[in-house]
């Protein structure tokens, strides 16, 4: 019976792959070597990269994706209090947080007070954060987390986690969590936001034992 030996086969190089968040994947370079620099990047811009392998007969499957932020982080102290009130309603948000998007509708996070959202009534409230999916049919998903800054929490003794919170549900399609990662680790929920308000409700988390002593630790909704 023949017989072919797969080990003979030449390698000739590396293709790296690369998305953004909601992005489909470009090539951006190949590489001789088992390195490649990606140079043509922007701070704090989500990257997600795959590496195939070359050959003189064709070329591999993808490695699962990785995923890298350029950019300098600086860690804050954990004395975080935000009322959204330092821009103008209707714009994005303060200095510091931002919203993460990624495979689905896009919708980013912004400020508002005017007491609705699309054909959604808000009770009164000081300005807050909020997302808008009342556009969207029940057919299309909506995601979108809001993050604050990295915040140290390696010498902190405990932690209390305090905020206001109102939502509505979509025929129980609606999903609200508030979570952590450390660094840009897996996101870990703290506690499950997902069902009706009738008001504004203040939550109260107790999460000294889940944080810390964790360093460049990110709070997400």
């Amino acid at each position: 019976m023949p017989h072919r030996n797969l080990s003979s086969r030449d390698l000739v190089g590396y293709n790296v792959m690369r998305r953004g968040l909601g992005e489909d994947w470009a090539l951006v370079g190949s590489s001789n070597d088992a390195t490649y620099s990606d140079n043509d990047v922007t701070d704090y811009t989500y990257y997600y990269y795959q590496v195939s392998a070359v050959y003189d007969e064709g070329e591999s499957d993808p490695t699962a994706e990785v995923m890298g932020v350029p950019g300098a982080i600086t860690n804050l102290e954990p004395d975080l209090v935000e009322t959204f009130e330092t821009v103008s309603t209707g714009e994005t948000l303060p200095s510091g947080w931002s919203t993460i998007n990624d495979g689905v509708q896009e919708v980013d996070w912004i400020v508002g007070d005017d007491g609705s959202i699309g054909s959604y009534s808000i009770p009164d409230h000081s300005d807050y954060a909020y997302i808008d999916g009342s556009a969207y049919s029940s057919g299309q998903n909506v995601r979108s987390a809001l993050v604050s800054s990295f915040y140290d929490f390696s010498d902190a003794e405990g932690a209390i986690l305090t905020f206001d919170s109102y939502g509505q549900d979509y025929a129980n399609y609606t999903t609200m969590d508030v979570a952590y990662r450390q660094g840009y680790g897996e996101w870990v929920v703290l506690k499950d936001m997902g069902h009706d308000h009738s008001a504004w409700e203040s939550i109260e988390l107790f999460v000294g034992e889940e944080i810390v002593g964790i360093l460049q630790l990110w709070l997400g909704n």
